[in-house]
């Protein structure tokens, strides 16, 4: 049986550039938040993994691709939340017209102070990856890079 959504960790493939990126920084200090559903998990107000830090997040899509990479150098939790609309007791309902189909969320908080090199990561990663909704900063000769969730089969009902 495959762990539940809120333990999924973040793809090893977006690990991969993050840890190229921690190598040539090494008084960088990170704090690694597990996958969330947005739907199941995602209310603001509750504090959620690295909200209180400078970092960087990731929007998944419903499929679990990577769509989106943000950054934050003082208050991730509420950058991240300038994203969503929500309803009654502040869960969310939708995600803003630029997102129309993110369905996942992560993040990494900076744990000293090195807030200034969250956007600096950010941007390494979206020139390596090319996330899809990144368009304005992404590098245009390369390839989206496909990284993707391991999420969990939903149960055969039978």
């Amino acid at each position: 049986m495959k762990e539940p959504v809120s333990d999924i960790r973040i793809p090893y493939k977006l690990m991969e550039h993050v840890h190229t990126f921690e190598g040539h920084h090494k008084e960088l200090r990170l704090e690694y938040s597990r996958v969330h559903s947005l739907r199941d998990h995602y209310t603001p107000g509750i504090k959620h993994p690295c909200s209180d830090k400078a970092g960087v997040y990731f929007l998944f899509d419903t499929d679990g691709y990577l769509a989106y990479v943000g950054s934050s150098v003082d208050c991730l939790g509420r950058r991240f939340a300038g994203h969503f609309e929500y309803g009654d007791a502040g869960r969310t309902f939708g995600v803003h017209k630029t997102f129309k189909d993110i369905g996942y969320y992560a993040a990494i908080g900076f744990l000293d102070d090195f807030c200034y090199e969250a956007a600096a990561l950010e941007l390494y990663l979206i020139l390596q990856l090319s996330p899809r909704y990144n368009e304005k900063m992404r590098n245009a000769n390369k390839q989206p890079v496909k990284v993707r969730l391991d999420l969990p089969t939903p149960p055969t009902q039978g």
